[in-house]
């Protein structure tokens, strides 16, 4: 049943060991459905089993409400061994505004998917959303340099559609242009 928990409505949640055989390696199996609430729900991913993966909610505010499925999987004859996650968060018509920049993305609607430390979306689609009132395509992938150190990861955010100039900079430009930008995040900083 759904369960309500600070913002957060739980709206599934399954335990599961698959294999109860005596000698037979087994792992626990744990998935959430949860639907964010309230006025910041981009605060629930940053304080979140995934929060490695989604630190760029530290720069982004969210608007409305999201879903967000967290499927871990926990190697029961290996304890030492970190649990394997994939999870998606599920956008529906949410806003989404940089912290320090007053540009705002409207009417996001997407999948992003997390599975162990590398983000991405459907690299055909993508997320969809609106920027200064025209389309825009936001791309995600990650790559890894050195697999042994998924903390050195880059995240790849593409984006592809158009600037009304007017909306921008009203005195200065007019019209409507193509626009595509690559946003690379590092451990250590962002390129653009």
């Amino acid at each position: 049943g759904d369960s309500d928990h600070g913002g957060i409505n739980i709206s599934k949640g399954l335990v599961d060991i698959a294999n109860m055989t005596p000698g037979v390696p087994s792992d626990l199996k744990v998935v959430v459905n949860l639907k964010t609430q309230g006025d910041n729900p981009e605060s629930y991913l940053i304080q979140s089993p995934i929060s490695d993966q989604v630190k760029i909610f530290n720069y982004l505010s969210v608007q409305g409400a999201y879903d967000l499925n967290l499927n871990f999987l926990f190697p029961l004859a290996q304890p030492d061994n970190p649990p394997v996650y994939q999870s998606q968060i599920i956008l529906n018509q949410n806003n989404l505004m940089l912290k320090k920049i007053p540009l705002e993305v409207s009417n996001l609607a997407g999948v992003i998917n997390i599975h162990g430390s590398a983000v991405s979306t459907d690299l055909v689609r993508g997320v969809q959303g609106r920027f200064l009132g025209e389309p825009l395509a936001i791309k995600i992938q990650t790559s890894f340099d050195n697999p042994e150190r998924p903390d050195q990861k880059k995240v790849h955010i593409f984006l592809n559609g158009a600037i009304d100039g007017s909306k921008l900079y009203p005195n200065l430009l007019s019209g409507i242009t193509p626009m595509t930008a690559e946003i690379d995040l590092l451990p250590d900083g962002m390129n653009v």
